[in-house]
C-alpha cells in the first residue's frame, strides 16, 4: 500500500513531498518545497507540532495514530511513522513522515462492531422472546380453563375473554420480535412477476 511522504531538513523545511499527502491532507499550493513545515501544513497544527518534534524524540514509533481536522471539520484518521533521515556517518539531515489514510479501514471496523453487536443484541431478544412466550401460554391455558368454569356468567367470561384476547396479542408481538430478529435465508425460485405484483396489490 502506498503512503504519503513528506520529508523536512534540520530547519523544519519541507524538501520532498509526494502526490498522496497532498490528497491525504488536502493541501493545494502548488509548491510547498522550500517552505517552513509550520506554513506548509498550517491547516494541521498538531501534526506540524508532532513532526517537528521527531527531532527531539529519543525513540521515533515505528507507527502512531493521529486524528486530523479538514478545512470543512471532516476529521480524518492517519497512521504514520516519522523515521529520521541521516547520512552515511550517521549525522541527522533531516526526518520523514510517511503516513497512510486509515478512516475507511476504521470505519469497516466500526460497521463490523456494529453488526457483532446487532447480532448478539439478537440473540438476547430471541433468548427473552422465549422467555415472555412461556408464561403466556401458561395464562392463555389457564384462562382458557377458568373461562369453562364460570359457564354462565356473562360479566366473568367477558373478563375472561379480554385476557385470551390480551396474551394473544402479546404473543403476536413476541412473534413478529423474533421474525425481525431472526437471520434472513432467502429461498430464491423462478416465479411469475404479474402474480407477484397481483398478490402485492390486493
Amino acid at each position: 500500500m502506498r503512503c504519503g511522504s513528506i520529508t523536512i531538513d534540520r530547519e523544519g523545511r519541507i524538501t520532498s513531498i509526494n502526490d498522496l499527502a497532498r490528497k491525504i491532507l488536502e493541501l493545494n499550493a502548488p509548491d510547498l518545497v522550500g517552505l517552513p513545515c509550520s506554513e506548509a501544513l498550517k491547516d494541521h497544527p498538531t501534526l506540524t507540532s508532532t513532526f517537528m518534534e521527531s527531532f527531539r524524540m529519543k525513540n521515533q514509533p515505528n507507527r502512531a495514530e493521529m486524528e486530523i481536522r479538514l478545512r470543512d471539520e471532516r476529521k480524518r484518521t492517519i497512521g504514520f511513522s516519522m523515521p529520521l533521515i541521516r547520512d552515511d556517518d550517521g549525522r541527522v539531515l533531516g526526518a520523514a513522515l510517511l503516513f497512510r489514510d486509515l478512516t475507511q479501514i476504521e470505519h469497516h471496523q466500526e460497521q463490523e462492531q456494529l453488526k457483532e453487536r446487532l447480532v448478539a443484541l439478537g440473540q438476547m431478544a430471541a433468548g427473552m422472546a422465549h422467555e415472555i412466550r412461556n408464561p403466556l401460554g401458561g395464562i392463555e391455558v389457564t384462562a382458557s380453563l377458568l373461562r369453562r368454569r364460570l359457564g354462565a356468567r356473562p360479566e366473568e367470561v367477558s373478563l375472561v375473554d379480554r385476557i385470551v384476547s390480551e396474551v394473544k396479542r402479546m404473543n403476536r408481538t413476541v412473534v413478529d420480535s423474533l421474525e425481525y430478529v431472526r437471520p434472513l435465508h432467502l429461498d430464491r425460485k423462478p416465479a411469475s412477476l404479474a402474480a407477484v405484483v397481483q398478490e402485492a396489490v390486493r
